[in-house]
């Protein structure tokens, strides 16, 4: 490889990472990750209330899962609708573990594994 072929690369990748379509998508995702971080903090100082201070150990590993939580939730709300990542990933973040038992439950019932108990 040349010094020349060395700069045209260096160029390209500098222009790819500055352009306002990268900035954009940064921004976008961000956005994203603070709401759902809101989400999973509310949730744990909520958890936090109910059941008693337990540490920061614990704090900072109830925010970890409620916010996978929400990630998972806005990734699949992607799929549907990207305008629906947000309030997805927020209430994700916000129900934490929870919302995993509602979904297997949903998901049963649909598939006809369990009865709908109504």
């Amino acid at each position: 490889m040349t010094i020349k072929t060395m700069l045209e690369h260096l160029e390209t990748a500098h222009v790819a990472t500055t352009s306002p379509m990268a900035t954009l998508f940064a921004k976008k995702y961000v956005l994203l990750a603070i709401v759902i971080l809101i989400g999973a903090i509310s949730h744990a100082i909520e958890d936090a209330r109910r059941s008693g201070w337990k540490g920061f150990a614990w704090f900072g590993a109830n925010v970890f899962v409620a916010g996978f939580v929400g990630i998972i939730f806005s990734n699949v709300a992607s799929l549907v609708s990207p305008d629906w990542m947000f309030i997805a990933g927020g209430v994700g973040g916000y129900m934490g573990p929870v919302a995993f038992k509602y979904v297997q439950e949903a998901t049963l019932v649909r598939l006809g594994m369990k009865h709908d108990k109504k």
